[in-house]
């Protein structure tokens, strides 16, 4: 990475990366008779309490589905300032204008020292990761126009320690499609089981002649 907290990462190639409860009630004919039965003039229809009752269960379920998720631990998610906090570990983070969103979106590219693979690396910025939460990193990447695809690409998050030498804690990860022109979302979820200084994500890809991706709306938050 090109800022003070550098990536120390296994190889790319490590990874490859029933029948209804309730029936609905016949309509009640010209005699008031439903499902077989007779009902006589102002006789309570049991089949409206239940439909009631289940009304009112539905109206309790839509109002428990939780609290609102976490906020967005990326202040600039869409890049419209800068790339920060993303910057390449054996590559370069410059801005773009082909954009998901917005205006831009940072273009990764391998350079031509590199041998096994690049990222654009977060550093694990975000500090005091809760042990027992999960959080899940988020984003959208593509091929970047004018520059071969990107192979073998993997979106990581992991925890670490920063003090002293950069120390990787816990991590995982997932592969991510063959890229083309076309946006695709790519996400990956870590919960958290040991101490550690930082968490942060990075997509990352192994190392071809000249070859670049796009990455945009980036997401870190906890979800649990």
């Amino acid at each position: 990475m090109t800022s003070a907290g550098c990536s120390l990462l296994t190889p790319l190639s490590g990874y490859s990366s029933g029948d209804d409860a309730l029936a609905p009630a016949a309509e009640a004919g010209p005699t008031g008779e439903r499902d077989g039965s007779s009902m006589a003039p102002g006789d309570a229809d049991p089949h409206a309490a239940a439909d009631a009752t289940l009304d009112a269960a539905a109206d309790a379920d839509a109002s428990t589905d939780g609290p609102p998720p976490s906020p967005n631990l990326y202040a600039d998610s869409s890049f419209e300032t800068s790339c920060a906090p993303f910057g390449g570990f054996q590559g370069d983070v410059t801005r773009d204008k082909t954009a998901h969103t917005g205006s831009w979106s940072c273009r990764a590219c391998t350079r031509p020292t590199t041998t096994d693979y690049f990222t654009a690396d977060d550093g694990s910025f975000h500090p005091g990761p809760v042990v027992g939460a999960t959080y899940r990193f988020e984003a959208w990447v593509r091929s970047a126009p004018g520059a071969p695809a990107a192979p073998d690409m993997l979106a990581f998050l992991r925890t670490a320690n920063v003090s002293g030498q950069f120390t990787k804690v816990e991590e995982d990860v997932n592969d991510i499609a063959p890229l083309t022109s076309t946006w695709q979302h790519v996400s990956v979820t870590l919960k958290v089981t040991a101490p550690a200084e930082r968490i942060g994500g990075f997509v990352g890809a192994a190392h071809a002649p000249d070859a670049c991706f796009l990455l945009d709306d980036v997401v870190l938050r906890r979800i649990q």
